[in-house]
């Protein structure tokens, strides 16, 4: 019970994280939720396995990435649209959407890290560890999408893949 207690408290402070980190890679809310529940069912399962307590959410977001990549590669989506958060709340509604635009336009790998740090306050260490990486790549790829967006926004057009 005690178990049951910690796992559901630890999943209320995660969860808009799960819910965003899964749309922004299936984009399709279907999809998402059940992502989401296997990664439920997968973590509670091992929930034991987790060595270090504090390393619940890049433990957890590191399944729910493994599980909505196994929804992409079954059903061979393409990435599309997703919701804004509150960390542009100064700027127009308009400006958050072409913002947001230009993100989902880059490749999976720098809108991501993006997304991660950006929207979801992660650390980089907690992004290395969520998509399995070094902190140094999570670094070089933070570089590159930053530098992708502002050629982005300096022509005004999104990258065509």
């Amino acid at each position: 019970m005690l178990k049951e207690r910690w796992f559901c408290k630890q999943l209320d402070h995660i969860k808009d994280t799960m819910f965003v980190l899964a749309m922004s890679i299936l984009k399709n809310e279907s999809d998402v939720q059940d992502a989401i529940q296997n990664t439920l069912m997968i973590a509670y399962e091992h929930l034991d396995d987790l060595r270090f307590k504090d390393k619940f959410k890049p433990w957890i977001l590191r399944i729910l990435k493994n599980e909505c990549y196994k929804i992409v590669k079954k059903r061979e989506y393409s990435l599309d649209e997703e919701t804004i958060t509150e960390e542009s709340k100064g700027l127009s509604n308009e400006m958050k959407m072409t913002i947001w635009d230009y993100v989902n336009s880059l490749d999976e790998i720098y809108r991501s890290v993006i997304i991660l740090y950006y929207y979801e306050g992660l650390s980089i260490k907690d992004i290395a560890s969520t998509l399995g990486i070094s902190s140094d790549n999570v670094k070089k790829r933070m570089s590159r999408a930053r530098m992708f967006l502002k050629k982005y926004m300096e022509k005004g057009d999104c990258y065509e893949r």
